[in-house]
C-alpha cells in the first residue's frame, strides 16, 4: 500500500504543488507583510478523506485543500 501511496504522489506532484500554491496565497502574504508564520501538513490514506470532516477539527483561520479522495493538505495559520 505504500508503494501505491507514494506513486500517487509522484505521478501528480506538479498538480499537488500547484493547487497548495495557489490556495495559500493569503498565507504568503501575512507572512512577507506581518511577519505571521503557517505550517503546512500533509495527510494521505489509503481510504477516502473527507474535507468537511478535517474542517470541523482545526480551526477556522487554518485552511483545508482537498487534492484527491484520499490526499490533503492543511494550511495551519500562526504556527
Amino acid at each position: 500500500m505504500k508503494n501505491i501511496l507514494t506513486e500517487q504522489i509522484l505521478e501528480n506532484y506538479n498538480c499537488y504543488k500547484n493547487k497548495i500554491i495557489r490556495s495559500m496565497e493569503d498565507f504568503a502574504y501575512r507572512k512577507k507583510r506581518y511577519g505571521v508564520n503557517f505550517s503546512i501538513a500533509l495527510f494521505i490514506s489509503s481510504m477516502k478523506i473527507s474535507e468537511s470532516f478535517v474542517k470541523e477539527h482545526v480551526r477556522d483561520t487554518d485552511k483545508v485543500i482537498q487534492l484527491s479522495d484520499n490526499f490533503l493538505a492543511v494550511v495551519f495559520d500562526f504556527a
